[in-house]
């Protein structure tokens, strides 16, 4: 990955987690299952992203399960 590839990426993830936790702070982030709300919401965008660009979770799914 180049150098200006990287950078989107690490940009992309911090916002990413910037916006969930502000999400999560704004509905209560007492919720003990919020942990859950936010992995299926993780998984809805990776199906969404999949279906514009075919092939997508399958790439996720093979850098989740590689070392």
């Amino acid at each position: 990955v180049s150098q200006s590839r990287y950078g989107i990426i690490v940009e992309l993830s911090d916002a990413i987690i910037a916006d969930t936790l502000k999400t999560v702070k704004r509905h209560g982030d007492n919720d003990p299952h919020m942990g859950h709300i936010a992995l299926s919401a993780y998984t809805m965008a990776i199906n969404r992203i999949d279906s514009v660009s075919p092939g997508f979770k399958n790439l996720m799914i093979k850098m989740l399960t590689e070392k």
